[in-house]
């Protein structure tokens, strides 16, 4: 990673946590100026829209890396055009699962856009208690026991965020992280399918 002088006329000088980073193919390749692949940014939409302004005044054509807080960043237009968000979910994840759930989504709110990555977490929470509570019933020690086994004892839950499975700490270590491209005014799945 390259981290950007104060004064670099080439680096804005937006936010204190910018990075420009290059690409980590071999790891032992130094970063040199002109060389990154990307801005990367621990920000909200806001931010990453002030940054990628300030960026292109500028002349740095850098795309944007950020995790979930760029969430409608795609609405920035060209500005945001390139970019990448990293998140649990994105709606055109193409499988069967996630269809149902944005079609169904869409019935029950059609005014409203289309669902997030809260939305998607929530629906698969909701499901994966139903079923829960339908085996263990409603003892609270019972349901811990029967929720705590979830991709241990009991096969992962299927849900439209990817499989969860609990481990021994209580934690989803292998849940999917989805990195999306912004292309033409929608955020396009590119990565960790």
């Amino acid at each position: 990673m390259h981290y950007p002088r104060r004064r670099s006329r080439a680096v804005p000088r937006v936010l204190p946590a910018l990075l420009i980073v290059t690409a980590c193919s071999t790891g032992s390749t130094p970063a040199r100026r002109g060389t990154s692949d990307f801005i990367f940014l621990g920000g909200n939409r806001e931010e990453a829209e002030e940054t990628l302004r300030a960026a292109r005044a500028r002349g740095v054509r850098l795309p944007l890396l950020g995790g979930d807080g760029l969430e409608g960043l795609e609405v920035a237009g060209p500005l945001a055009e390139g970019s990448y968000v990293s998140s649990g979910y994105l709606v055109g994840i193409d499988t069967p699962k996630n269809r149902e759930f944005v079609q169904a989504y869409h019935l029950k709110h059609p005014a409203a856009p289309l669902p997030n990555q809260p939305a998607a977490a929530t629906y698969d929470i909701m499901y994966l208690l139903q079923r829960a509570i339908a085996k263990a019933g409603t003892d609270p020690q019972s349901l811990r026991d029967t929720i705590s086994a979830i991709g241990g004892a009991a096969p992962p839950f299927e849900g439209v965020t990817g499989a969860i499975a609990f481990d021994e700490n209580g934690d989803v270590p292998r849940q999917r992280v989805v990195v999306g491209r912004i292309q033409s005014g929608s955020v396009r799945a590119v990565g960790g399918l």
